[in-house]
């Protein structure tokens, strides 16, 4: 097949969703489909890339030529295809088979896409009304696409918000080369915790810090180590070991050093991080955000509390710091029923997917 996936935009930095896609085109293309990854350029008027250069400031044409070439951060395979179109119109999207939308905006842009691009799918990794208004994130899952949700609560969502259309659950892959446990979970100082650092209200970076930080009350021998796209000006405490922006074996090797990832976010889709550190041996205290509870399941692979709640979220961190059984036997659950979310089969269903909308 000929598959075009649709991108929001061309991002510099790693983000959870885009490398989803990422993944997805790399894996498709290296079983003989041919896939083009598209980048909407905001402001690009159709009419051709040539005479927009030719008018706009050098800094948007700048982001425009980005747009067209290959991420820095992710190692897209030698024959996938990238380009730049209108992001106005979609009258300039590749001829193909099938074109996937990847987000509401996306989604939005196929509608009007023409015949020639291909039959219309749309992987939905959230229900994004963090970024758009609830009316129009809405309405894209009531278009005649193909659905593609991530996790279970999507299913159900999807079922609400439009029960005819036809649904695919088909859950992340996991890379296990690439997020390996190499310590002995046996090893890890119990008292190292860490979790991802985020600006965006419901990652519950606020939550977790004060969870933490209630920890360290009754725990002062508690290590915070943490990750994620804070600057070094964001206020943090002086107890936090701050990483910085985190990736590939650097990234692992981080999460190798823990005893203890904290996730305590609002709302997830189906949330890297805590299934990364799941793989290397971390054991995961989380908040009930649905996207989560796909995997992490309460007391056999996690200790889960409920989204909001500083004190079950710290007594959770403090059980895992104290009770090192139980610590050692969740570790060892999660690293055994993470890797059953290969990306085999994630692709076989994705695939599987992309022929039932053609």
């Amino acid at each position: 097949m000929r598959i075009t996936f649709v991108l929001p935009k061309f991002s510099r930095n790693p983000i959870g969703g885009v490398r989803i896609a990422y993944e997805y085109a790399n894996r498709l293309q290296a079983r003989g489909h041919e896939v083009t990854v598209v980048h909407p350029v905001p402001g690009l008027e159709f009419g051709g890339l040539r005479r927009w250069l030719h008018h706009r400031p050098w800094r948007i044409r700048a982001h425009a030529l980005r747009a067209g070439g290959r991420p820095g951060w992710f190692p897209l395979h030698p024959d996938v295809r990238t380009t730049a179109v209108p992001g106005r119109t979609p009258r300039e999207l590749p001829s193909g088979d099938v074109v996937v939308a990847t987000a509401w905006q996306t989604a939005e842009y196929l509608a009007s896409a023409p015949p020639s691009a291909g039959a219309h799918a749309y992987l939905i990794q959230h229900l994004e009304t963090w970024s758009g208004p609830r009316g129009r994130v809405e309405a894209t899952w009531r278009l005649p696409m193909h659905k593609i949700v991530i996790a279970r609560w999507l299913q159900e969502q999807a079922g609400r918000l439009d029960g005819r259309g036809p649904v695919s659950y088909v859950p992340n892959g996991m890379d296990f080369d690439a997020f390996p446990l190499e310590r002995p979970i046996d090893d890890r100082d119990p008292l190292h915790v860490g979790l991802m650092l985020h600006p965006v209200a419901w990652k519950g970076t606020g939550v977790g810090l004060a969870a933490l930080a209630a920890a360290r009350e009754q725990e002062p021998r508690l290590r915070v180590s943490a990750f994620g796209t804070y600057g070094a000006d964001a206020g943090l405490p002086d107890w936090v070991d701050f990483r910085g922006r985190l990736a590939g074996p650097d990234l692992a090797a981080f999460y190798n050093e823990l005893a203890t990832f904290v996730h305590p976010s609002d709302q997830e889709g189906w949330p890297l991080t805590p299934a990364e550190a799941m793989s290397c041996g971390a054991a995961l205290a989380a908040t009930d955000n649905p996207g989560v509870l796909d995997y992490a399941r309460p007391d056999e692979t996690a200790l889960v509390s409920a989204r909001g709640d500083v004190d079950a979220l710290a007594a959770s961190v403090l059980r895992l710091a104290r009770e090192g059984d139980l610590r050692r036997r969740l570790a060892s659950s999660a690293a055994t029923a993470i890797r059953t979310y290969t990306w085999e089969r994630a692709v076989d269903g994705f695939e599987g997917a992309l022929v039932a909308a053609t």
